[in-house]
């Protein structure tokens, strides 16, 4: 945008000065030249500056069509020039400089382990891989905004509000805290898992995947995973957190969920929190060990499934992984499809009371 606006101004000066020394048609052409700008402005490409020199080549125009002032009007609309780019183009490098400083690049590899060969499946199963096509159609938008602030500085300045909209900057997630979810209730233990249990009746396997995947999106919020260049240029990252209460289909009704955890321990464990997981809390937090049942189920995620669902006394516990999609790879140095930890949850039936 900066460079139409400096082309329309590179037909505009030339106009104006003729205009001041000749009468009739010159003026009729810098009318003409500064008229089209309006096509510019219909079509969405709004442009500051032209806008502003328009109005002071017209005044000034008027002012120095006298001969005695004539040999003032380009000195003068040159410095008009040089103000009316040079003060919002330095306003718009200051800001774009701060939001460089707000969002350094940062190195993850001391607190984002990669993740152990074994826990890459050998095949994942069509399902599984058309579900991660999917998530990654999720992730797609995130850090773009970031991405241009610090590979694209000089494009993004160029293509600022100042000198047009046709490409700013989308907002950038806020660094501050978000408010804590608590748990919705307590979860038993599974000590032995039941030859008897069974997946569940009363609610689709769609509606358990849609659950899994809404506190997935949730927990990892793509817009706050930021820009990555690389494991060790890492910038605007937010610590994955649940932001709020994941709802689950009739007749079940979510009572907790657990991070498993799979890289930062040496052996699979279960962050314990009052709270839905935020790993800025859960990081040398306490842990637990798996059950039976989480136990079962991740040896189920490990060969390429992605929910485990069993039904014991009432109540439903379902394991769901979560996969590096193609956008986890850089920051977690893995492969797309490896597992990355899983989420433990339980509901109850709703007409079954709480247990």
């Amino acid at each position: 945008m900066l460079i139409l606006a400096l082309i329309h101004t590179a037909f505009q000066l030339p106009c104006a000065i003729w205009s001041v020394h000749r009468k009739g048609f010159p003026m009729l052409l810098f009318a003409l030249v500064s008229a089209s700008f309006l096509l510019v402005m219909y079509v969405g490409a709004l442009l500051i500056p032209p806008v502003l020199l328009t109005i002071a080549f017209l005044v000034e125009i008027h002012h120095f069509r006298e001969p005695s002032r004539r040999r003032y009007f380009v000195p003068v609309a040159l410095l008009t020039v040089l103000l009316v780019y040079g003060v919002p183009g330095a306003w718009h490098w200051y800001e774009l400089s701060s939001k460089k400083s707000k969002y350094p690049l940062v190195s993850m590899e001391g607190s984002v382990p990669e993740p152990q060969a074994f826990y890459h499946p050998q095949q994942l199963p069509a399902e599984t891989g058309d579900h991660l096509k999917r998530m990654e159609e999720e992730f797609r938008y995130g850090g773009g905004s970031l991405r241009r602030l610090h590979e694209e500085t000089f494009q993004t300045f160029i293509n600022s509000p100042g000198f047009g909209v046709a490409r700013r900057l989308r907002p950038i997630p806020p660094l501050g805290d978000s408010s804590v979810v608590p748990q919705a209730g307590h979860r038993s233990p599974v000590l032995e898992l039941p030859s008897s249990a069974e997946t569940p009746a009363g609610a689709s396997f769609s509606d358990l995947w849609f659950l899994n995947d809404l506190s997935i999106l949730d927990f990892l919020n793509p817009r706050g995973l930021g820009y990555v260049n690389s494991r060790r240029e890492v910038a605007g990252f937010r610590p994955h957190e649940f932001r709020n209460s994941p709802t689950a289909a009739n007749p079940w009704t979510l009572q907790t969920v657990e991070l498993v955890s799979l890289l930062i321990h040496e052996h699979p464990a279960v962050y314990v929190s009052p709270n839905l997981p935020r790993m800025s809390e859960l990081r040398g937090g306490p842990t637990r060990p798996l059950d039976k049942f989480e136990e079962r189920g991740l040896a189920e995620l490990l060969r390429g499934e992605d929910l485990y669902i069993r039904e014991i006394d009432g109540t439903c516990y379902m394991l769901g992984a979560i996969r590096a999609v193609k956008q986890c790879q850089t920051c977690h140095g893995c492969e797309r499809g490896d597992l990355l930890g899983a989420f433990s949850y339980s509901l109850y039936r709703e007409n079954a009371g709480n247990p």
